[in-house]
């Protein structure tokens, strides 16, 4: 909510920026909520709420394209999938 305050047409770069001054610099990975680390430009769908972001994780033998993330929103018309890969 703060980082929607502090900037609400991309509130991810609050966000981002937020984590990395208490955590260091952040590299993408899995993760529940927050905002999407788009790895090819925004591509949030209309009115979509982030629920996860899943990360090729290589000791899981997951792999998402060429090193991509999956990122899972729940939208007005059902759940959606947005997959980007590098």
């Amino acid at each position: 909510a703060l980082a929607k305050a502090a900037d609400p047409e991309s509130p991810w770069t609050a966000y981002h920026a937020a984590c990395e001054r208490v955590a260091g610099p952040q590299d993408i990975e899995s993760a529940i909520g927050g905002y999407p680390h788009w790895l090819q430009g925004d591509d949030q769908p209309e009115g979509g709420q982030l629920i996860a972001t899943v990360d090729t994780e290589q000791d899981a033998r997951i792999s998402w394209g060429d090193c991509g993330c999956v990122f899972l929103f729940l939208t007005p018309d059902g759940p959606r999938m947005v997959l980007q890969s590098l």
